[in-house]
C-alpha cells in the first residue's frame, strides 16, 4: 500500500476538511436517474468552486431525463485550456441500504472511489495549486458529468466539444492498482434485428426463414474478426426471439453486439466487416427469399489513445506520484471506456485514474484508501507546477 511522503499541518488540515466534504456527498444517492440526488452532489462541488473563484456554466440534458452537465471555468480565457474530468452519478443507488463506515485508514461507501473520490482530489489538487499559482499560464475547466454511469447520453457532442478546445486532459477515476491510465478501448454498440419467415416447424416445406438459424450463421463470422484485427474484441451481449416454443420457425431475432477497440482506425476497419457479414445473407427458402438484417448504432464511443509525443509529461506526472507515494506506478491500458474518450483527440496530453486509490469499484464493499487523497492531490498540484513552467505545444 502507499506509504506517504510527510505532510504539514496545512495538508493535514486540508485531509480533514476534504474527508468531511467526502462524507458529505458519499451521503447523497446520487444514481444518475436521482436528479434531485446528483444535482445536489453538483451544488456542494459548485459551493467550494467558486470560493475559489470558478465561473459556474451548466448545460440541461436535451430532453431533462438527466441532471445538467457542469463546467466550471476558471482564468484567462485567452490561455490554453486544462480540463479535469470527474462525474457526480454513482452505480449503487441506496445510502441507507449501504451505509458508508470509516474503518480505519479505509471509507467504505457508494461511489466513494468511482467517483466522489475523485471529484475530492480535483478539488484538493486545485485548493493547494491555487493558493501559490492564483494567475497560471493556462485556463482550468473542470467537467462533471451527471450521467457517466449510463454513458454519459445527452452530453456527447458537449464532451467533445470541451475536447477539441482543451491542450489538457485529466481524468478522475478511480486509480487501477494505484496506476494511471495513458489509453483505453473505445466501443461500439449494435442492435441488430433478423427478420425471417414464421412457420410450424412440422408442417413447413421450404417455404420457412428461420431467422436464429441465419443469425448463429453471422455470428460465426462476427467472432472470427477478433482474430482477424489486433486490437478487437466482440461480444453478443443478448439474443432474444419472440418465439418461444420448439414447434415454430423463428421469425425474428434481436441481439446486441458489443465491439471494443483499442484506435479508431481498427473500429473502422472492423465496422467495415460487421457490416458487410451483416449484409450479406447465409439462408434462403424454396422461393429463394432471403432474411433480413438491419441494424443501428445504440452507443459509439471513441478510443483514448496513448500518444508518444507526450511520453515526457506522463513520466514528469508518474514522477510526482512516485515522489509522493513512496512507490513506482506505471501509465497503461484499461479496456473500460470513460468520459475522456470522448474528449480524446491526437494533438492533447490526456490522462486518466488520477482519481484516489481503493478497491471494490461498483460493488457493496466499494472502499478508499484515504491517505490517498493526499498523496493523489499533492501530485497532480505539483504536476500543475509543471505545466505552469512548460504546457504542451
Amino acid at each position: 500500500m502507499i506509504t506517504p511522503a510527510p505532510w504539514g499541518a496545512h495538508k493535514a488540515a486540508l485531509l480533514d476538511k476534504s474527508l468531511f466534504f467526502l462524507k458529505k456527498i458519499v451521503s447523497v444517492d446520487s444514481s444518475p436517474k436521482n436528479i434531485p440526488g446528483v444535482l445536489k452532489v453538483q451544488q456542494l462541488l459548485i459551493k467550494e468552486l467558486e470560493q475559489l473563484g470558478f465561473a459556474i456554466n451548466s448545460y440541461p440534458h436535451e430532453n431533462r431525463e438527466y441532471a445538467p452537465l457542469l463546467i466550471a471555468k476558471y482564468g484567462d480565457e485567452r490561455k490554453p485550456v486544462l480540463s479535469l474530468v470527474m462525474h457526480a452519478d454513482t452505480v449503487l443507488e441506496n445510502n441507507k441500504v449501504y451505509p458508508s463506515k470509516l474503518e480505519g485508514d479505509w471509507f467504505y461507501g457508494p461511489g466513494v472511489i468511482d467517483n466522489k473520490g475523485g471529484i475530492v482530489v480535483a478539488l484538493m489538487s486545485l485548493k493547494l495549486f491555487l493558493k501559490n499559482n492564483p494567475n497560471p499560464n493556462f485556463q482550468i475547466h473542470l467537467v462533471c458529468v451527471p450521467n457517466e454511469e449510463v454513458g454519459s447520453l445527452g452530453f456527447h457532442e458537449h464532451l467533445k466539444a470541451q475536447g477539441a478546445k482543451s491542450k489538457v486532459i485529466i481524468g478522475f477515476e478511480p486509480a487501477v492498482e494505484k496506476n494511471i491510465i495513458h489509453s483505453r478501448h473505445g466501443n461500439r454498440w449494435y442492435d441488430i434485428e433478423v427478420k425471417g419467415i414464421e412457420a410450424h416447424s412440422g408442417r413447413c416445406n421450404g417455404e420457412e426463414l428461420n431467422a436464429a438459424h441465419e443469425f448463429s450463421f453471422k455470428l460465426q463470422e462476427l467472432l472470427k474478426i477478433k482474430d482477424e484485427l489486433e486490437g478487437v474484441k466482440i461480444n453478443i451481449g443478448s439474443v432474444r426471439s419472440e418465439a418461444d416454443a420448439y414447434n415454430v420457425v423463428c421469425g425474428l431475432v434481436r441481439a446486441k453486439l458489443d465491439l471494443r477497440f483499442i484506435n479508431n482506425e481498427v473500429r473502422d476497419q472492423a465496422h467495415e466487416k460487421i457490416v458487410s457479414i451483416l449484409n450479406k445473407s447465409f439462408t434462403k427458402n424454396i422461393n429463394n427469399q432471403e432474411a433480413k438484417t438491419v441494424y443501428k448504432i445504440a452507443d459509439d464511443c471513441p478510443a483514448f489513445s496513448h500518444v508518444d509525443k507526450y511520453n515526457e509529461f506522463t513520466q514528469k506526472l508518474m514522477t510526482a506520484i512516485n515522489t509522493t507515494e513512496g512507490g513506482a506506478i506505471q501509465a497503461g491500458y484499461s479496456g473500460g471506456a470513460s468520459d475522456v474518450n470522448y474528449m480524446f483527440h491526437p494533438e492533447c496530453f490526456a490522462i486518466d485514474g488520477l482519481g484516489a486509490v481503493g478497491e471494490g469499484m461498483h460493488t457493496r464493499e466499494e472502499k478508499i484508501y484515504i491517505p490517498s487523497l493526499i498523496t493523489r492531490s499533492s501530485a497532480l498540484s505539483d504536476f500543475l507546477e509543471v505545466l505552469s513552467t512548460q504546457f504542451p505545444d
